[in-house]
């Protein structure tokens, strides 16, 4: 969640930016971002989602494997809980919450390396 343009404004100011909605941002953002998105990637497709419909924690991954096809990797956010563990054939990627806000048990970010296969890592803050 951005929960406000001005986040979303200096995040832009970056370079590149990719980015999706979540289920606390305001009409304006949900405007300006998709709820779902697919980047290829060094060869690689990587979907990216929140869940924007909000929802319970349980479950979430099958959810939101629903709504990509064929992905490598799925990054998704909503739970503030660090992950990075494949199932099958798909890296689910939650980098968790950057300010500990609950329910996370801890401060973190994530990153992906791409190479001949992408690794998540968890980096706590």
């Amino acid at each position: 969640d951005f929960t406000g343009e001005k986040v979303l404004e200096d995040l832009r100011k970056f370079g590149d930016f990719c980015g999706v909605h979540g289920n606390m941002d305001s009409p304006a953002i949900r405007k300006t971002l998709p709820s779902t998105q697919v980047l290829e990637l060094s060869g690689f497709n990587i979907g990216v989602v929140h869940p924007s419909e909000g929802g319970s924690p349980q479950g979430v991954e099958e959810r939101v494997k629903r709504k990509f096809g064929k992905v490598d990797v799925i990054i998704y956010g909503h739970t503030h809980r660090a992950r990075s563990e494949r199932v099958q054939d798909v890296l689910f990627f939650n980098p968790g919450s950057a300010t500990g806000a609950p329910p996370a048990r801890r401060r973190s970010f994530g990153m992906l390396e791409l190479h001949d296969e992408i690794e998540g890592r968890i980096i706590d803050l």
